[in-house]
């Protein structure tokens, strides 16, 4: 079966990190198209004839949506193409965007997080059945952590162009700790399930750089009973769990009766 990952320059490591896990665990059954791949467009190739050539070959397409990437007309064009076709166009979102804040049109397609915790089931799954395949293969562990390693990647390029953050003087500990705690008690249940991207909370927080990495773990996993599922360089991934209650227990006047 052939496989369009459809993205953008700056997500050329998420793409190709896709693209390996892809046809690895499908091996002989995928051939999956990347235009940033040598492999894919080899020197003296006309490239928009092989990315056309690659779209109306394609029997599946995968979108990876970010930010940057939806507001590109390419991105767009080739969803569009894919569409017509009447194949599955499946986006992925990843780097903040969430599946309910895709654009239109994109929006009108069932997508999908990369902080799913079920992503690489989810996908597994979806090429195994297209293949109509007897057994489903077997989701290796360290298929999330590659494509989180991509994505810090992705986001540390990104992070050198931003705007500088502010000096670690301006801040003490505890205001930073203080700030990550009250963040984090305010999301929602399943919000708290996605990655969360060191270097993306620095910046909504407007703390230092680091800051992230360096306390949310331990502030998590000691007032909360989260685990941690996955964590790398540039992200952290949290286990389903319920709040501690850090309160003393009551005392009633029942008590010297027990």
């Amino acid at each position: 079966m052939k496989i369009f990952i459809s993205h953008i320059t700056e997500e050329k490591a998420l793409a190709m990190t896709l693209k390996d896990w892809i046809e690895s665990t499908f091996t002989g059954n995928c051939e999956v198209f990347v235009s940033s791949d040598s492999k894919s467009i080899q020197l003296g190739d006309r490239w928009l004839d092989k990315i056309t050539e690659s779209l109306v070959g394609a029997q599946l397409l995968f979108i990876l949506c970010s930010p940057s990437s939806v507001a590109r007309p390419w991105i767009n064009f080739e969803a569009g193409c894919g569409w017509v076709k009447g194949i599955p166009v499946i986006p992925i979102c990843h780097s903040t965007l969430l599946v309910q804040n895709l654009p239109v049109p994109l929006s009108a397609l069932q997508a999908i997080g990369l902080e799913d915790a079920k992503f690489c089931e989810r996908l597994v799954e979806r090429i195994a059945g297209m293949l109509a395949l007897p057994r489903t293969p077997r989701v290796h562990p360290d298929m999330i952590d590659d494509l989180l390693r991509a994505l810090g990647e992705i986001e540390t390029k990104t992070e050198r162009h931003s705007a500088p953050q502010p000096s670690i003087g301006l801040l003490d500990e505890n205001d930073i700790k203080n700030s990550l705690t009250s963040w984090f008690n305010e999301l929602k249940h399943e919000e708290r399930l996605k990655a969360v991207t060191f270097a993306a909370v620095d910046a909504q927080l407007n703390i230092p750089t680091g800051s992230t990495k360096t306390y949310l773990k331990d502030i998590v996993t000691s007032r909360w009973s989260y685990k941690v599922v996955n964590e790398g360089a540039n992200t952290i991934l949290f286990q389903d769990g319920e709040p501690f209650i850090l309160s003393a227990p009551r005392r009633s006047k029942w008590d010297s009766f027990i």
